[in-house]
């Protein structure tokens, strides 16, 4: 992957860098998605925040995708 990028690195903004280096990974190890799936699960979370409204509250969660949809 790093071979593949390098050359044009030095012309992608990070955000562009971040999606051809995923691009790339998936292109070469189509594994890597479902092994970068099920870790995004294992670190799903929800949160409460106490709301200023009285006797109310915030949920938060990191969800994968089309669980959260």
């Amino acid at each position: 992957i790093e071979a593949r990028l390098l050359p044009e690195a030095a012309s992608l903004t990070t955000g562009k860098l971040r999606k051809r280096a995923l691009a790339l990974l998936l292109e070469l190890d189509a594994e890597a998605a479902d092994r970068r799936r099920a870790q995004a699960q294992r670190h799903a979370d929800v949160r409460c925040y106490p709301s200023p409204l009285d006797g109310m509250a915030t949920l938060a969660a990191d969800l994968p995708a089309p669980t959260a949809a």
